[in-house]
């Protein structure tokens, strides 16, 4: 099972700028096509609460967890027979559990991915839990001069190494990293 980060970004360096603009507002239509096609490969995509609250709906043909630490946990009650029964279809969870739960429940149940999909929180969550094996960055021809970061503090030094970068359009560009492990 792949995990793995996918993320827009401006050219000076933000996934956003502040916590309530939706990235969709912002990117190009190439890149959102990009997002629905590499989640519904992967199956399963993940939120933070705020990120998910920018849009507030689940995403369709996916199972779609939102991160959060005050809503009521329902993720862990699914077995991973009633993730494979569910599999394709659209289903939405809120989940307390570390990465590496989630990971191990995906990949008991089937999945062939888990999409972060934001915002910097869960990034690096995730980033810091070993986790992650790509990272894939849309960088948008957009300046904010200040905004959002990917992470939000230093995280845990891991070398990424660049598989390949391919044009959405004429403007905006996707770069392919794979986490090296250590």
């Amino acid at each position: 099972m792949k995990v793995f980060i996918i993320a827009a970004m401006s050219l000076d360096g933000f996934i956003a700028q502040s916590d309530d603009q939706r990235s969709f507002d912002w990117t190009s239509r190439e890149d959102r096509r990009w997002h629905v096609k590499k989640t519904k490969e992967a199956g399963a995509v993940i939120f933070g609460r705020k990120t998910f609250e920018t849009f507030n709906k689940a995403l369709p043909g996916r199972l779609n967890l939102v991160y959060s630490r005050t809503k009521q946990e329902e993720f862990v009650e699914k077995t991973a027979d009633d993730l494979r029964e569910l599999k394709g279809q659209t289903q939405l969870y809120y989940t307390q559990l570390s990465p590496e739960e989630i990971v191990n429940k995906l990949k008991n149940a089937g999945y062939a991915g888990l999409s972060v999909s934001g915002g910097s929180a869960v990034y690096q969550v995730f980033y810091d839990s070993g986790v992650v094996d790509e990272v894939y960055i849309t960088i948008e021809p957009v300046l904010f001069g200040q905004g959002v970061s990917l992470f939000k503090k230093p995280t845990l030094e891991r070398k990424l190494k660049y598989i390949q970068s391919h044009e959405l359009n004429e403007n905006s560009v996707v770069l392919e990293y794979r986490v090296e492990k250590s």
